[in-house]
């Protein structure tokens, strides 16, 4: 999982590597991506921009960042 938000940094960037929370969830399934989140390793927001308002996003964190290279 960690390695795929790497992958979506590397093709769109930092700031263009964001998923909605219910993506993630479906493709990793729960137990993984909290585990992930506990460990600080993605973060989740809720942000208000665009059609996304009111949405939780989450990313790779440094840490996450730092675990997969």
């Amino acid at each position: 999982m960690l390695s795929d938000f790497l992958s979506l940094e590397n093709f769109y960037g930092r700031t263009g590597a964001v998923c909605s929370i219910e993506e993630v969830l479906e493709r990793y399934g729960e137990h993984r991506v909290r585990s992930a989140l506990n460990q600080g390793y993605l973060v989740k927001r809720k942000i208000c921009i665009g059609p996304d308002c009111g949405r939780d996003l989450c990313w790779l964190s440094d840490a996450g960042r730092h675990q997969v290279m």
